[in-house]
């Protein structure tokens, strides 16, 4: 992520990984394919969006089947990103704390190109 000077603020490497995700926030539930996976967050492209600073349950479902990995999270930033088939918006949702799943999500980015 960018802040206003120009300088990467991300802290952890991001991979492109196939995988299914919804957030929950009280009684929102949002559905969106994952554009980008890191340690410390992941980009979700979604249609409708939260505002940032909002405070969000993850669930993250690998392609292939495996464990969900379940996060608190953050709503960094809402914006676009290339996603491979164009720009695209979405959220960017930085990881609070992995509540399940942790040896899954390490797994999955090791497997990433």
């Amino acid at each position: 992520m960018m802040d206003s000077r120009g300088a990467n603020r991300r802290r952890h490497f991001r991979s492109r990984v196939v995988a299914r995700c919804w957030i929950e926030r009280e009684n929102v539930t949002l559905f969106g394919r994952v554009v980008d996976l890191g340690e410390g967050g992941l980009f979700l492209r979604t249609a409708v969006v939260l505002p940032p600073g909002t405070d969000v349950n993850v669930h993250l479902r690998p392609a292939g089947g495996g464990e969900t990995i379940r996060a608190r999270g953050t709503v960094a930033w809402v914006g676009f990103r290339n996603d491979g088939d164009g720009r695209t918006r979405g959220l960017g949702i930085a990881f609070d704390r992995i509540e399940e799943g942790e040896p899954q999500l390490h797994a999955i980015l090791a497997a990433a190109p």
